[in-house]
């Protein structure tokens, strides 16, 4: 478990230092002549940070969601009982879905 913390760790370093770096590109002047190459720079490496998040959140149990990519990381919604997807609204459930009418039925 010390890997995935280790991982868990690195992608949000990573990710503040992005944050920063692109910060600083915000700040250069509009006409700088390498105003561009360090804007692509900076998605390329924010694609790369998003890639590691989704393989760190795998390797962390989370369910992905394939409407992108890299897969967008889906989030427990634990009064509805199932994962949801930030971007497309898509949803899985874990395991086998049983209703509450369902359960209530069963124990009559």
């Amino acid at each position: 478990m010390d890997a995935l913390q280790d991982i868990t760790e690195f992608v949000v370093t990573a990710k503040g230092t992005l944050d920063l770096l692109r910060s600083a590109w915000e700040l250069l002047p509009t006409l700088h002549k390498h105003r561009n190459e360090v804007r692509q720079k900076l998605e390329k490496a924010e694609n790369s940070l998003k890639e590691s998040e989704a393989a760190a959140a795998k390797a962390l149990g989370y369910k992905l969601c394939r409407c992108t990519f890299p897969p967008q990381i889906m989030l427990w919604k634990k009064a509805e009982g199932v994962n949801v997807c930030p971007e497309c609204g898509n949803q899985a459930w874990d395991g086998i879905h049983i209703s509450d009418e369902a359960i209530e039925a069963f124990r009559r």
